[in-house]
């Protein structure tokens, strides 16, 4: 029986390994989850008595997801996304500054 864990069994797999850095990690930048909608929907018909006659409870479930996925497929966020993407180029840029000066 092959004990795996034995260091010449080890050295040779590792040695063999190449690691996949797969694709490039993306970020998400925004993500809304709908029990936060319906908190504001509460506070909105709580606060403003010109927004609607209906309770909080007359809001559905289903009508909280329609309304969800209707904005995140209606708002355009290509702005925010180019700036983010600037300043993560300039934040990256800065970083290799910094470990350069370090190294020097």
């Amino acid at each position: 029986m092959t004990d795996y864990h034995s260091p010449t069994v080890i050295q040779p797999i590792l040695a063999e390994t190449t690691i996949d850095p797969g694709p490039a990690p993306s970020h998400v930048l925004l993500r809304f989850h709908e029990p936060l909608v319906r908190a504001e929907i509460a506070q909105l018909i709580e606060t403003d008595e010109t927004v609607t006659t209906l309770t909080a409870d007359a809001v559905t479930d289903a009508d909280t997801h329609a309304a969800c996925c209707a904005v995140a497929e209606q708002t355009d966020l290509s702005e925010e996304r180019g700036a983010a993407v600037f300043r993560a180029a300039l934040a990256a840029i800065r970083e290799a500054e910094r470990r350069h000066a370090a190294s020097a």
